[in-house]
Parts: structure tokens; C-alpha cells; sequence
């Protein structure tokens, strides 16, 4: 694909198998499948085999998702199946985990083996520091298909196939925005909790894959409370899957709820990566232009690019305002810059910071990781701040709390080797 023009963002044609449905249904005048909240409590309880006994708060955040998908998002057919399975493959996950806790109750007991918890700001490291960490000999990274699927479905394997089975459409059309070279995925590499996070359809996923404007502006308001309490049952459910390894995570988006993820999950142990916004931000609009053009015919590339600074700029005030209490000392910070020149010698620090073991087999062990997955290894990601109709002063004014707590000064704490 060629870089993204200043004058806008043109949706790229998706690979043929994927525009003949496309126009199928289009010239047919065929809107499926339906995403509407009865359609999708109903296919979720199916695929689950279990009765659909949802929460009230599950099937208030799908009135306002599938609300905002008729409103804004103007999906065609492969954007409208690949939210529905995204929706489906949750709500069936959310029954299987509270049956397997009503199978099992000692499974409310499970403890978790203080998590590594990595955020920060979108396109700030996270993913690359997330899978380094992940590397350790005692870590356990959750791979994306263990996110999608995170109850047992039967046979072993099954979890793994049919989260290729779903992916493979999605790896193919995401070739012609060079996703790879953006934000490389696959179903077992670890990845972050947004897809473990959708099962109560409280999830940034939904905005990231398709322009759902009211949706977004309605999470940002929400607490998460509820969310998070549903999460650390999926993380027990990990932890018993894999005795003695520490789960390690990261996402972002947990910078605009960090109290609420403490507070359900306290043993947490959270790593926070700083870049400076000049570059995470158009970073981050480039993502998600390219992954919200894969779901439908035509995108308000301004649209969607003002409502993703919304969200950035959320998540850099809040962290900004959570670094000021007493409870904000418990995160560690870590700059990009240092990360991407030393790595090993990061993560090193981040353990004995955490009083986590880090010995010569981690040395060699992420030593290895690093040399495998260097920086650019699937390709440049080139953007300019221009294309997305920023300017430094701009920036720099919307963040400027966030520059004056992490990035400026004698407050800065952006670097465990400072």
C-alpha cells in the first residue's frame, strides 16, 4: 500500500475472495448478518451450548455498540461478519467462564501469581515490551487465540484451530494496509487484553476494527468496574491452565481505567511505557485508519482520526492524574527510546524493580527474543504528522500534562535507569 495522502485516507480494495461476497450482497441488497443485541445474545448462547443468561450490563454496552454500527459505521459484509464473530466468540467465552466457575467454585480461589500488567500509550513499545517480557522463563504470555477462547472447547487443539480458522480472512485483507509492518498478529503470539476484555462488550477492540463514534464516546465514560472483576476470572482461568508461570499482559487501554483494574486485580504488578506523543499519536491514527478500513466501504478518515486523539488523549490525562496519587507509585515507568536501545537491559531492571527473579537464563532467553524481533523486522511504518492534520503546537498543548508528569523536567519518570 502506498503511505496514507495528506488530503485523506482512501479505503484500499480488499483480496477478491473477500469482494466477491462483498458485492454479492451487496447487489442482492443482503444486510447480514444481522448485528442487532438479540441476534448476537442468542448466536453467543448457541455457541456456547448454555443457556443465555447475560448480565444486564452485557446487553447494555451491545444496545449502544450495535446501535453505533447502524449509526455510523456503515459496514459491508466482511466488516459486518467480522464484528459478529468478534461479539459472538465473546459472549459465548463470557458463559463458558462463569459455567466453568459455577462447575468448580474453588476456582474463585485460584490465586493469581502477581501478573505483569504492561501499558502506555498506543504505539509507545507496549507490544514489543509485552512479548520481550513474555519470553522469561517463569512468564507466560497470553496468546491471542487463548484470549479469543479463554474456557476450554472440547478437544485440546480446538481453541487454537478455530481461532486460525476466524484469523486467516482478517490476515489476508489486513495485507493491503501492510498491517504487518504496522502491528504484527497472530493467534499464538501473545497479545493484549482488549480481546480477553470483550467479553462483557466493554472493549476498545470494537472501536479499533470498526468506526463506531458513539460507542467509543460512551466507553470512555464508562468505569469498567464490571469488566474487570469478569477479567481476573478469566485470568484465574489462565493461571490454573498454566500453575507456576506469572501471566504476563499488556493493553494500552488500561491507562484510562488503571483504579479499576487494581482494584480487581491488586496483586497486579503494572509497567507503564512513554513516547512522546509527536510520534505515538499519528502512530496510532495510522493503525487505526488501516484497521477500520477493512470493515467498510467508505471511512470519515477525519472522523475517526479526531475521535482516536480523543481516546489517546484520555488515556495520557488519566494515567497523568493516576500518577499523582498514592496508588500511582506502584507503576513503573519505562522510556521508548531506552527500550528500543536496550531492551534486555529494561527488562532486567523491571524485574528487580518488581523482585522478580532475572538470572543468566533470562539474560539468554530475552536475549534471544530480541535478536529474533528486531525493530522493523516485518517493515517501516512511515507517517507524518501532516497526514492526519496535526501540528506540533497542537499536540503539544492536548498533552501537556502528560508531557509535564512523564517527558519534562525534574518529575519525569520515564526511565528505570535514571
Amino acid at each position: 500500500m502506498t503511505d496514507l495522502q495528506p488530503v485523506g485516507f482512501e479505503v484500499q480494495p480488499l483480496p477478491l475472495f473477500l469482494r466477491a461476497p462483498n458485492a454479492l450482497a451487496d447487489s442482492l441488497g443482503i444486510v447480514a448478518p444481522r448485528l442487532t443485541p438479540e441476534n448476537l445474545l442468542k448466536a453467543g448462547a448457541r455457541k456456547a451450548g448454555l443457556p443465555a443468561n447475560f448480565p444486564s450490563h452485557v446487553e447494555e454496552a451491545l444496545e449502544v455498540l450495535c446501535r453505533s454500527f447502524a449509526d455510523d459505521s456503515k459496514l459491508h459484509w466482511f466488516g459486518r461478519m467480522n464484528q459478529w464473530n468478534i461479539i459472538v466468540t465473546g459472549l459465548s467465552a463470557l458463559l463458558k467462564v462463569e459455567e466453568a466457575f459455577r462447575a468448580d467454585p474453588t476456582l474463585a480461589d485460584q490465586p493469581l501469581l502477581d501478573p505483569l500488567i504492561v501499558t502506555g500509550l498506543p504505539r509507545s513499545g507496549t507490544t514489543f515490551l509485552h512479548r520481550l517480557l513474555s519470553a522469561a522463563p517463569e512468564a507466560r504470555g497470553i496468546a491471542l487465540y487463548e484470549h479469543i477462547h479463554p474456557a476450554d472447547l472440547g478437544w485440546p487443539n480446538l481453541r487454537a484451530l478455530d481461532a486460525k480458522v476466524m484469523f486467516e480472512p482478517w490476515k489476508h485483507a489486513s495485507g493491503v494496509h501492510g498491517l504487518d509492518a504496522i502491528h504484527f498478529v497472530r493467534p499464538d503470539l501473545p497479545d493484549e487484553c482488549t480481546f480477553g476484555m470483550r467479553l462483557g462488550g466493554r472493549s476498545i477492540i470494537y472501536w479499533a476494527t470498526a468506526p463506531t463514534y458513539s460507542y467509543l464516546r460512551w466507553l470512555l465514560e464508562q468505569d469498567q468496574r464490571e469488566s474487570y472483576v469478569l477479567y481476573r476470572k478469566v485470568l484465574q482461568l489462565h493461571q490454573r491452565r498454566h500453575p507456576g508461570k506469572r501471566i504476563t499482559l499488556k493493553c494500552p487501554h488500561h491507562l484510562a481505567w488503571l483504579p479499576s483494574l487494581v482494584a480487581a486485580i491488586p496483586e497486579a504488578k503494572i509497567v507503564q511505557t512513554h513516547r512522546d506523543p509527536l510520534q505515538a499519536v499519528p502512530s496510532e491514527s495510522k493503525l487505526i485508519l488501516a484497521l477500520q478500513g477493512l470493515s467498510t466501504h467508505e471511512l470519515d478518515w477525519k472522523q475517526s482520526v479526531e475521535h482516536n486523539h480523543l481516546k489517546v488523549r484520555t488515556y495520557a490525562l488519566r494515567s497523568a492524574d493516576y500518577a499523582a496519587t498514592p496508588e500511582g507509585s506502584r507503576v513503573l515507568h519505562v522510556d521508548y527510546k531506552q527500550l528500543v536501545k536496550d531492551p534486555v537491559n529494561i527488562a532486567e531492571q523491571i524485574h528487580r524493580h518488581h523482585g522478580l527473579p532475572f538470572d543468566e537464563s533470562h539474560r539468554e532467553a530475552l536475549g534471544g527474543f530480541f535478536n529474533e524481533n528486531r525493530q522493523h523486522k516485518h517493515g517501516r511504518n512511515h507517517y507524518t504528522l501532516e497526514q492526519f492534520g496535526f501540528t506540533e503546537s497542537g499536540l503539544r498543548e492536548a498533552f501537556a500534562p502528560y508531557q509535564e508528569r512523564f517527558l519534562d523536567g525534574e518529575r519525569a519518570a520515564v526511565s528505570v535507569s535514571s
